[in-house]
C-alpha cells in the first residue's frame, strides 16, 4: 500500500487555535485533546467527574476547568468538542450550539485526519487491543505512525495517543450510531463483526449496511482488510475486490504475551495493517510477539490474599466467552470466578441467552449491578428483573453464585472469592474497574 501512497512527514501548526472540550474524561477525548495540544491547539477541557479527572489527567498538556468557567470563557473557543456522554441539553452545548461552536467528538477527528494517510480499524470486538497491536509495530518498524486509540497504552505510559511525524494516521473506528462515517480512510481492517449497540442497530442487518456504508468511504483504492470467516458470515456487506480476505487458521502460529484465540486473530489483522503501512513482511511476528497489552483488556491488576485479579473491558457474550477460553489456556488447572457488570439494560435484555452460556464458562459468578452509562439512564427496577432472569439462567449449573448491591463492599467480596477461586476475572466497563483500582491505588 505505501508504495502506491505518496510517503511524506507531516508538520501541522494550529498555534492560536482554541478548544473546549466537553467530557474530556473520555478514552477517546483524552487522546484527542492530546493529539491536537501537540498540534498547537490550545484545549480547555472539562468533565462532570472533574476531580477524578483531574487526577488521571494532573500531567497533560492542557487544562480542565469546572463547566461554569469553561460556560464563561465560551466565546474565546474556536469551538467546543462534546463526547456521546454529555446530553443534548447541557448548558456548554445548548450555548455553543447558539454561536455555530458545538461539533461532536466524531466529527473533530474527522477534520483531524483530513491531510493524513488513514488506517482505520473497526469491527464489533477487538479494535483497541487490534489498533494498539498494529500501532507497536508500526512503532517498531520505525513508521513513527500518530495514533488515536480507545484505550490506554502500557508502553505509552497509559496514554491513549501518540503524535508521529509521518503521514500515517492509525485510529479506531467505531461502528456505534455508524460514528465512524465521518472518515475517510485510505486502508478499512474489520476485525469482526456482531450484533451490538441495541440501542441504535434494529438487526444485524442494519449493522451490516452501516459497514457497507464505510467501506463506500475509502479514499481511492485502499485495501480492506478482515478474516476469511468474517467475510463468508457477512455475504451481504458490499466487500470490494481490494478485499484482503486472510485465513483464520494462520494466526495458530503466532506467539503473544497476551492469551487467547481472539488476540491472535486480532494480531494476524495488526500484521497486515502495518505491512500495509510499509512494516517488513519477514519482521512483523517478530514485533507483535513484543506486544505487552492495553489496560482493561485482561489485564492483572494484583492478587489479592494469592487470587490474581484481572480487569477485562469485555461486555458483550461472545467477549466474555473468548477471554474465558484465553483465562483457561492461561490458568489451565485453576479455579476462575467472574465478577460481571453488565453494561446497559438494553444489551443484558437483548443478549441474555449469549451472556449465561458464556458465564457458564466460568467456576464461579458474582453479579454486579448493571452499569449505564451517563445519558443513557432507565428504570433501575428494570435492571434488576433482567439480573433476576440471568441469575436464574446460571443457577440452573448448580455453580458459586451470587448477586451484590451497590453498597456491598468489594473488599469483603474478593477475600471471600479468595477463599474459593485462585483467578477473578471482572467484567467492566463502568464503576467495578474504578473500585478495584482503588485497591491497588492504580
Amino acid at each position: 500500500m505505501r508504495e502506491r501512497l505518496a510517503a511524506r512527514s507531516m508538520k501541522i501548526d494550529n498555534s492560536g487555535k482554541k478548544v473546549g472540550m466537553v467530557g474530556i474524561g473520555g478514552s477517546g477525548m483524552r487522546g484527542l485533546a492530546y493529539l491536537l495540544s501537540q498540534t498547537g491547539v490550545s484545549v480547555y477541557g472539562t468533565d462532570a467527574e472533574l476531580e477524578a479527572t483531574q487526577k488521571i489527567l494532573k500531567d497533560e498538556p492542557f487544562v480542565l476547568l469546572n463547566e461554569e468557567l469553561l460556560l464563561e470563557q465560551l466565546n474565546s473557543y474556536d469551538e467546543v468538542i462534546f463526547s456521546d456522554a454529555v446530553p443534548d441539553n447541557h448548558l456548554v452545548r445548548l450555548a455553543a450550539r447558539k454561536n455555530s461552536r458545538e461539533i461532536n467528538y466524531q466529527t473533530a477527528v474527522g477534520n483531524f485526519a483530513r491531510g493524513y494517510h488513514v488506517f482505520a480499524i473497526t469491527g464489533t470486538h477487538g479494535k483497541s487491543s487490534t489498533c494498539a497491536m498494529a500501532a507497536h509495530i508500526m512503532v517498531a518498524a520505525g513508521l513513527d505512525p500518530t495514533v488515536l486509540i480507545g484505550a490506554a497504552m502500557r508502553e505509552w505510559g497509559g496514554g491513549h495517543a501518540r503524535m508521529g511525524k509521518s503521514d500515517i494516521l492509525l485510529l479506531e473506528a467505531d461502528e456505534y450510531r455508524e460514528h465512524f462515517l465521518t472518515l475517510n480512510p485510505d486502508v478499512i481492517a474489520i476485525t469482526s463483526i456482531d450484533f451490538d449497540h441495541p440501542d441504535y442497530f434494529t438487526s444485524l442487518e442494519h449493522m451490516e449496511s452501516a459497514y457497507s456504508k464505510f467501506i463506500r468511504r475509502r479514499n481511492g483504492r485502499g485495501c480492506v482488510i478482515t478474516l476469511k470467516s468474517v467475510q463468508d458470515q457477512h455475504a451481504a456487506i458490499d466487500w470490494p475486490e481490494e478485499t484482503v480476505a486472510l485465513e483464520d487458521q494462520t494466526a495458530n502460529n503466532l506467539f503473544l504475551s497476551v492469551p487467547g484465540d481472539h488476540m491472535k486473530t486480532n494480531g494476524l489483522i495488526a500484521m497486515r495493517v502495518a505491512m500495509e503501512a510499509g512494516a517488513g513482511e519477514k519482521k512483523v511476528a517478530g514485533w507483535l510477539a513484543s506486544y505487552s497489552g492495553i489496560k482493561r483488556r485482561f489485564e492483572k491488576l494484583g492478587e489479592w490474599r494469592g487470587m490474581d485479579v484481572i480487569s477485562d473491558y469485555g461486555h458483550h457474550p461472545t467477549e466474555i466467552s473468548s477471554t474465558i477460553q484465553g483465562a483457561r489456556e492461561k490458568y489451565p488447572t485453576k479455579k476462575i470466578v467472574v465478577l460481571f457488570e453488565p453494561h446497559t439494560q438494553e444489551r443484558l435484555k437483548r443478549f441474555l441467552p449469549g451472556f449465561i452460556d458464556a458465564l457458564k464458562k466460568a467456576d464461579g459468578v458474582i453479579l454486579l449491578p448493571v452499569f449505564i452509562p451517563r445519558g443513557r439512564e432507565k428504570s433501575p427496577e428494570k435492571g434488576n428483573e433482567i439480573c433476576a432472569e440471568l441469575l436464574a439462567g446460571l443457577r440452573d449449573e448448580k455453580k458459586f453464585i451470587k448477586q451484590l448491591s451497590k453498597d456491598d463492599d468489594i473488599m469483603n467480596i474478593l477475600t471471600k472469592a479468595a477463599d474459593k477461586f485462585a483467578v477473578a476475572i471482572a467484567f467492566s466497563a463502568g464503576d467495578l474497574d474504578r473500585a478495584l483500582r482503588s485497591l491497588w491505588h492504580i
